[in-house]
């Protein structure tokens, strides 16, 4: 049953990446010399740094847009939109029947975009590119200034080939780079001579992640973050690891993973996990998290996702994968353990925190204190002044 689902999941896959392939090349045809017309924009804003007072934020239609990047680009607009530019956030890829159910959402949960969602951009307007195909979008339109929000390095979502080669061109249209993290703007600067643009570090709400004091009774418990959809987070690496861990201590560990809805059964691994799939609400997230004393959690692109920074607010040790592109915040045996991405590594990381409950404890302390101490609108703030969005001239 487990190969059968695995053969039609293939074949799923290879379908609507052929159809997202021919939707992008689609995208993709720019005209000659656009790259140059772009650059050349760009150029002679940043030189004169206007006033800006209209912003077209361009997304592409999401089921759920309050969660990780895509909140975080509402996040953004939202702020600005505070501060008196008139902002719209640009469903690119519907058309405006189409938005209905997003906007509703969307409004409801940031007040200031109320009649800001929609398909038809502002006119003599900055624009702003969210993912790599609203890239494309822009380079084509008319703005006073084209930016890209960063927030992963978007080729690794795909193999060698077409999409990748189409996502990685992005980064050479002369688009303003504004970065989640500056671990990503060095990538970027260092792999395709990206000059300029500004990088945030992200913070979390620390109303909603905060430490609590754990019992010392039970089984320990490790959260999973557990997504065998998203090849970056390391599904299979993941369950052997967890496999092995259990064969050695049994009871004396509970696993639990959250983040995407899938059968334990399917994968076999009855008795070794339990799956609570997408949780409900951000307090969910933050109480499981609470409620456990390590987290593991793989990042294999550039951006280290928000999970591991919530995890460590929470109080619970983060084991994540080595990676240059994220160790400007993880160091090993300060603020989470790193382990190399295999089986024998993680599993003895693992059992150096189960057996060392004293440095477990140190970690789990220490953590939350390296997390950003700004909060959001401070940080949105400082990234959109350094960026040009913003000036003195707005309302602060």
């Amino acid at each position: 049953m487990r190969g059968t689902s695995s053969i039609i999941q293939r074949m799923q896959n290879r379908i609507e990446r052929t159809s997202e392939t021919h939707n992008a090349l689609q995208l993709a045809q720019l005209p000659l010399g656009c790259r140059d017309a772009v650059r050349a924009d760009n150029s002679e804003f940043l030189r004169s740094r206007p006033s800006v007072s209209a912003i077209n934020w361009y997304l592409p239609s999401h089921e759920n847009p309050l969660y990780a990047g895509v909140f975080t680009v509402l996040r953004f607009a939202s702020r600005v939109a505070e501060h008196g530019v008139n902002t719209r956030i640009v469903i690119y890829d519907q058309i405006e029947s189409g938005v209905a159910t997003l906007r509703r959402r969307i409004e409801s949960h940031f007040p200031p975009l109320a009649g800001a969602v929609t398909v038809s951009p502002l006119r003599n307007a900055v624009s702003v590119a969210t993912f790599w195909k609203s890239a494309y979008v822009i380079a084509q339109s008319s703005a006073l200034a084209r930016y890209y929000f960063i927030q992963d390095y978007e080729p690794l979502f795909y193999p060698a080939g077409t999409l990748y080669g189409l996502a990685e061109a992005t980064y050479r249209l002369g688009l303003i780079p504004i970065v989640n993290t500056p671990g990503l703007l060095e990538f970027l600067h260092s792999t395709h001579g990206q000059i300029g643009g500004t990088s945030f570090v992200p913070t979390v709400d620390r109303s909603v992640y905060f430490p609590k004091q754990r019992s010392p009774s039970g089984p320990l418990q490790i959260v999973f973050y557990g997504r065998p959809g998203h090849t970056r987070n390391g599904f299979e690496l993941g369950i052997e690891a967890l496999k092995n861990l259990k064969r050695q201590y049994g009871n004396r560990v509970r696993v639990v993973s959250a983040g995407a809805d899938w059968s334990v059964r399917e994968y076999g691994l009855e008795g070794v996990l339990e799956n609570r799939g997408c949780l409900r609400s951000a307090a969910e997230v933050a109480d499981l998290y609470r409620e456990s004393d390590i987290g593991l959690c793989f990042m294999f692109s550039k951006h280290p996702s928000y999970q591991p920074f919530e995890m460590i607010s929470c109080g619970c040790v983060v084991v994540s994968n080595e990676n240059e592109a994220t160790s400007w915040f993880f160091k090993d045996g300060q603020n989470c353990i790193l382990a190399q991405p295999t089986v024998p590594d993680l599993v003895e990381k693992f059992r150096w925190l189960i057996e060392n409950g004293d440095e477990r404890q140190r970690i789990s302390h220490e953590g939350p204190l390296q997390i950003a101490s700004e909060d959001w609108p401070s940080i949105i703030d400082g990234t959109c002044v350094r960026a040009g969005l913003l000036t003195a001239q707005h309302s602060f």
